[in-house]
């Protein structure tokens, strides 16, 4: 798993810890939710200045986001809204 997935994967981690859906997460923080959910999908790489903004935002020292732990995985099923 490259860097990018990981940090990603432990944000995703740590927003789910919260007990906020994406949209709330973010919007709590003031963060933008497009540029973070796809930091979540491992498709962005993300600045190590924004890493650092978010440990200190979230009060999570920055290693959180740096562990590689498969255990963090955490599986979501997308609800279609057409059904």
């Amino acid at each position: 798993m490259n860097l990018r997935s990981i940090v990603g994967r432990n944000l995703k981690y740590i927003r789910y810890q919260s007990g906020l859906s994406q949209e709330d997460f973010y919007n709590k923080y003031n963060l933008n939710f497009k540029y973070y959910s796809m930091v979540e999908r491992g498709e962005l790489n993300i600045r190590v200045d924004t890493i650092d903004k978010l440990s200190m935002l979230l009060q999570k020292p920055l290693e959180e986001f740096l562990i590689d732990d498969p255990s963090r995985e955490i599986k979501t099923t997308r609800i279609d809204a057409r059904n």
